[in-house]
């Protein structure tokens, strides 16, 4: 544990961050500005503040640590457990490549805690007498693991009501268990859903890129412009390398009909085959420095019939894109991370917890209400499939399956058209004329 002396670019300001080691995920982790100021009530800008304030946390990791030996006692006091989740946790795995992780989560630090550490229930076929035990105490008493004062969004009760009925089914599939009853999940109603105030629009993406690149942020700027063009996920995004960038036709044949019907304009497209495997960074390996690299979200397994098509519909994102893939390329010839092309990214090094702290300071410069990177993929997948009511090309461009997240993506299209005429009609006065 220890703390730091950073300095802020834009106006030179210094402030002491916090480095604390996380019991829960046996890894260092930095306190965000933001949780230090809602902690100690500002920024910590002398050392002696700083060495006080480190004492504290300290406390508060060493309490940490004694709640996380608390709730992990069922792998030593029920030992069966422990053995059912190592093979559940592998069949996950095979099963669901990118999401085992953060189901295996919640059935651990939430499902299991429950039943055996508060209900002391070793026998499995009693647990369903205390579902609506276990959906009220969700509800009720549920708080975040690293946050324990905090209680749980209604999403992550959600998480745990499904790890709970995964994990079920694979018992009885198992013949541990003789049958499955499902726990039903929080209404959609309860849940944070976006909202048309949600999208990011033009006029506002073009201050924070115009606020990223004043700041000398140059590499966020360009990102942000890209995703808000591309709808990609953050970490599809850092993923992609110069050899992915195409120009010219679609050469899918459906895709340049659905977007030739709809009357896109393209400069080129992006050929989307897989990710990065570390979470939220392209991390290098140490010694090949190769990108190691896992299938795209909802994929088992990279191959070709697996690859996504994105478009590029603006030209100053493409020239953007043309002129990283060049500089790429240039390191490629000169061989700085190997001979495999996919390894020579074009917006390499971009981390999202610094990236999203640059971000935040520019909302915050700008005096506009920050938006995660995540919404401007909401923004534009709630454009797309807005303008062009065509779920076959939103699947294809998005990489979406469910049909919920289009009807969502048609409602916040028509609150925002909505907002709209409501914002004419007050400037221009009632706008209704006899026919």
């Amino acid at each position: 544990m220890r703390f730091e002396k950073r300095t802020v670019k834009s106006t030179g300001e210094t402030y002491y961050s916090f480095v604390l080691f996380d019991p829960e995920t046996n890894k260092r982790t930095r306190i965000s500005r933001e949780d230090t100021r809602n902690r100690f009530g500002k920024d910590i800008t002398t050392e002696e503040e700083a060495i006080r304030c480190l004492g504290l946390l300290e406390a508060e990791v060493d309490s940490a640590k004694a709640r996380c030996i608390k709730r992990l006692t069922w792998k030593d006091k029920y030992y069966s457990f422990g053995r059912l989740l190592e093979l559940y946790e592998s069949k996950r795995k095979r099963k669901a490549p990118n999401s085992y992780k953060n189901n295996v989560f919640y059935l651990k630090y939430y499902v299991l805690h429950y039943f055996l550490n508060i209900k002391e229930l070793n026998n499995i076929n009693l647990w369903y007498d205390h579902y609506e035990d276990f959906k009220l105490w969700l509800e009720k008493d549920a708080c975040l693991v690293r946050k324990p004062q905090q209680k749980i969004s209604y999403a992550s009760k959600n998480h745990s009501i499904k790890a709970l009925n995964v994990f079920m089914r694979h018992l009885k599939e198992e013949n541990v268990i003789t049958e499955v009853k499902i726990l039903e999940a929080f209404e959609e109603h309860l849940l944070n859903e976006r909202t048309a105030d949600d999208l990011v629009i033009f006029e506002q993406m073009v201050k924070i890129e115009q606020s990223l690149r004043i700041d000398g942020n140059h590499q966020e700027a360009d990102f942000y412009r890209f995703l808000y063009y591309t709808g990609l996920r953050f970490n599809e995004a850092i993923g992609i390398s110069f050899v992915d960038l195409y120009q010219g036709d679609l050469e899918n044949g459906l895709l340049k009909n659905l977007i030739d019907k709809n009357s896109i304009k393209y400069f080129g497209y992006l050929l989307l085959d897989s990710q990065p495997a570390a979470q939220n960074r392209a991390q290098r390996d140490p010694v090949t420095l190769k990108v190691p690299r896992k299938p795209l979200k909802g994929r088992k397994k990279i191959s070709e019939k697996n690859c996504r098509i994105i478009p590029i519909i603006d030209k100053t994102t493409w020239n953007l894109l043309v002129m990283r893939a060049k500089q790429q390329y240039d390191l490629y010839q000169k061989g700085s991370y190997g001979s495999d092309k996919k390894d020579y990214l074009l917006f390499d090094c971009l981390s999202k917890a610094t990236s999203a702290t640059r971000l935040r300071e520019a909302h915050k410069k700008e005096k506009l209400r920050y938006k995660c990177w995540h919404l401007l993929r909401h923004t534009r997948g709630t454009l797309l499939f807005g303008e062009t009511g065509d779920r076959e090309l939103s699947k294809m461009w998005l990489g979406h399956s469910s049909n919920k997240v289009f009807e969502k993506y048609n409602h916040t299209y028509q609150q925002m058209v909505r907002g709209a005429k409501k914002s004419t009609r007050e400037r221009d006065g009632l706008g209704l004329e006899m026919v």
